[in-house]
């Protein structure tokens, strides 16, 4: 599996709001987590494109912290998407320009390469390394995010 060249760690606070539950049921809800801040830090394998830690508190109950959340994770993607479109060329030594040549199955997946699916050098646009030939149908993955160590979201293209 390759690395993703920015990952998001992110927490959310809470407080612990007393509260009624009128059910008819045997076990009862009796606190409410209510989202009151959050904090996360972008992470790259480019360390000049690591980010320094956001943090964001409110104690405003009309604010939706979570909505807020959501709101700043999209001007992450926006700068990320900023970065990934200068992309660095691609650096080959002859070594690796034989391995592509001789290359019968995709690095990534190991499968093999058809007339429909073919082989193409696949690198890292943030440093230009090569990183081998791979299907011509490879999709990019370009964040994780990550909340409390547990993955919150499906790995996509920005």
């Amino acid at each position: 599996m390759l690395k993703k060249p920015f990952v998001i760690y992110a927490d959310f606070e809470s407080i612990l709001a007393a509260c009624e539950d009128k059910r008819e049921v045997q076990s009862k809800q009796y606190q409410q987590h209510i989202a009151c801040g959050y904090s996360y830090k972008r992470v790259a394998t480019v360390p000049k494109y690591d980010k320094a830690i956001t943090l964001f508190r409110s104690e405003d109950s009309t604010i939706d912290v979570a909505d807020h959340f959501v709101q700043s994770l999209l001007k992450e993607a926006d700068e990320i998407l900023k970065i990934m479109e200068d992309i660095v060329p691609m650096r080959l030594s002859p070594e690796q320009r034989e391995q592509f040549r001789v290359a019968q199955t995709c690095y990534l997946c190991g499968g093999e390469f058809t007339e429909k699916n073919f082989p193409v050098r696949d690198h890292d646009h943030l440093t230009g390394e090569y990183r081998g030939a791979a299907h011509n149908m490879q999709s990019p993955v370009w964040v994780e995010a990550l909340q409390n160590s547990r993955n919150i979201s499906q790995s996509s293209r920005v």
